[in-house]
């Protein structure tokens, strides 16, 4: 909220929007992985942690700069 509202105060939702994308993108894997750190399929839990570290490396170090 706080991302949305000072955005629009600076007129830059543009960019705003452009960061909310890229901060949402990597939170996709994270429930995915939560559901299957509880079970007995850990190879699940650690292609959702993999996901969730490549998408957030990705989006942040490559997508955003």
């Amino acid at each position: 909220v706080a991302l949305y509202t000072f955005s629009y105060m600076t007129n830059s939702l543009k960019i705003g929007s452009l960061i909310m994308f890229l901060h949402d993108w990597a939170d996709i894997w994270t429930p995915f992985a939560k559901i299957w750190v509880e079970t007995d399929y850990k190879n699940l839990t650690l292609f959702g942690g993999v996901m969730i570290w490549f998408t957030w490396t990705y989006s942040r170090l490559i997508i955003f700069p």
